[in-house]
């Protein structure tokens, strides 16, 4: 039977029992970095389908590293038929394309019958990004607020946030101040970082005071904020 089936799916430099090897075992290790993709995942763009697409993805990799073998033009044709392949999907997160790179590196590991590298390697990597997940290494110690705030028409934004901002804020940075709604109103934009014991409440509170009760937008900067 074993004989047959390497006949019928014409196997010439792997037996039917190593593909089905390398197959369970890339599907597992998929699957282990998936798992700690969803255990060390932050921001917003989480996303269920991507689970399935590192899964995937290093399947198709060991299927590709075993068809093409040490095949010469068996591999200039792969470069040439992903060359018309377009891929328009934005990803946001360094993160999500550092997973994407690492199930490949597996899938390439398993497909070339590289087993004992793509387990050490699966469990090593695994470890340093749940290592630097844990201890948040590369963040600020400090809270960073971003602040959109709307003035009547012939204020001035400087003069009217100054006294605000030197009282509740450690630091705060200007990025930009623009007309909007036909120049009816002044909007503008600014980075900063609160005073130890100020409450947003009490910031907002006088904010407002001092913009007349315009639209104030006052969000907390989470890792992978765009302003």
């Amino acid at each position: 039977m074993n004989v047959f089936m390497e006949r019928m799916l014409n196997f010439q430099q792997i037996t039917f029992t190593d593909f089905l090897i390398t197959l369970i075992l890339t599907t597992l290790l998929s699957m282990f970095i998936s798992l700690v993709y969803r255990r060390c995942h932050r921001g917003a763009s989480y996303s269920p389908n991507f689970h399935q697409t590192i899964i995937l993805m290093g399947i198709i990799v060991s299927v590709i590293m075993l068809v093409i073998g040490s095949n010469i033009a068996r591999a200039f044709s792969l470069v040439g038929a992903l060359s018309i392949i377009r891929f328009r999907t934005a990803i946001k997160d360094p993160m999500d394309v550092t997973y994407l790179f690492f199930v490949m590196a597996i899938g390439m590991a398993c497909g070339t019958q590289f087993f004992g590298i793509g387990i050490v390697t699966t469990l090593f990597v695994s470890g340093v990004i749940y290592v630097l997940n844990r201890s948040n290494f590369g963040s600020r110690q400090y809270a960073e607020y971003f602040l959109e705030i709307q003035f009547m028409t012939g204020s001035d934004p400087g003069s009217l946030m100054e006294d605000c901002l030197e009282k509740f804020t450690d630091s705060a940075t200007c990025h930009r101040i623009e007309t909007i709604m036909g120049g009816s109103l002044i909007e503008a934009s600014y980075t900063l970082q609160l005073k130890t014991g100020i409450t947003d409440k009490n910031f907002l509170d006088t904010l407002r005071e001092v913009n007349g009760n315009n639209k104030i937008r006052f969000i907390f900067k989470a890792p992978g904020f765009e302003i």
